[in-house]
This record gives structure tokens, C-alpha cells and sequence, in this order.
């Protein structure tokens, strides 16, 4: 530990570690992840997850995007035929947004896509290892939400 502060040593190497990882340029992965998070994969998912059609503003506060960004990925989602709008029956003032068939055929071609990547990472890292990261995963998430909310 510092004398000159109560933070130990180790979390200086351990922070430093994890913005070189976040940030070195051929870590393509996680770029590819972090683009995947933000965009139409995103809300096919959220739809897909919800079951039930969802508002464009109620999508905006879920994911943490602007309306207007909403908005634009839905006049892409749209174009392709993977949503529908249409107006909200209960208050005629409000749209709703639902997946098409071709759009839950996307999101769920989309995840077996990724679940057949994640299986050939933890078996290539092995079982005890693979346990062990969502386990950390978990663990990193639960104190990083307990923060967020103090």
C-alpha cells in the first residue's frame, strides 16, 4: 500500500491493465461487442426479450439512447422489415413498435451466432476457467450496479 494514500499498490497495475485492454487497437472483439450494444442488434434484442411491443420512448430509457437516436434506428429497422409501427390502440396518440417474424428470425439467428461464438471461447478456456469469469463477471457487475445506485 501507498503510504501517501490508503489505495493499494495492485489497484493502480490492475486499472492500468484494464484500460489496455479496453483500448488496444486490435482488440476487435470487444469493438465489435461494445458496436452490438448500440444499435439495431440491440433493440431487436430488447423487443425480442420483452415479448410484448414497446413504446420508442420506452426503448430510449431501457438502452439509454436519445429519442431521435430511437427513432433513426427504427426508420432502418423498418425499412427492412424486421419492426413494425403502428399505433398504439389503448392511446391512439402513441406508437408502439413489435418485431416482424423476419426480425425475431434475425435477433434469433443473430444469438445462436453469438452463443456458438461464446461455446468455442469457453471451450477453448476450459471448464474451471469459464466458471471462474462468470463468476468474476457476475461479481464485477453486482458491486458496479451497487455503486451506481448509492
Amino acid at each position: 500500500m501507498d503510504s501517501r494514500s490508503k489505495t493499494p499498490e495492485y489497484i493502480a497495475e490492475v486499472t492500468a491493465s484494464l484500460d489496455e485492454l479496453f483500448s488496444r487497437q486490435q482488440n476487435k472483439a470487444f469493438d465489435r461487442i461494445m458496436k452490438a450494444q448500440r444499435g439495431e442488434s440491440m433493440i431487436l434484442k430488447v423487443l425480442s426479450m420483452r415479448g410484448t411491443p414497446m413504446k420508442p420512448s420506452e426503448m430510449a430509457d431501457a438502452l439509454g439512447m436519445t429519442k431521435g437516436r430511437i427513432s433513426s434506428i427504427l426508420n432502418s429497422l423498418e425499412g427492412k422489415g424486421l419492426v413494425s409501427r403502428d399505433i398504439d390502440l389503448s392511446n391512439r396518440r402513441s406508437i408502439i413498435v413489435r418485431l416482424t417474424d423476419a426480425g425475431r428470425h434475425t435477433i434469433e439467428e443473430e444469438c445462436g451466432e453469438v452463443r456458438n461464438f461464446m461455446s468455442g471461447i469457453f471451450e477453448e478456456m476450459g471448464e474451471r476457467n469459464s466458471r471462474e469469469f462468470c463468476r468474476l463477471l457476475s461479481e464485477v457487475f453486482r458491486l458496479m450496479d451497487r455503486r451506481i445506485t448509492e
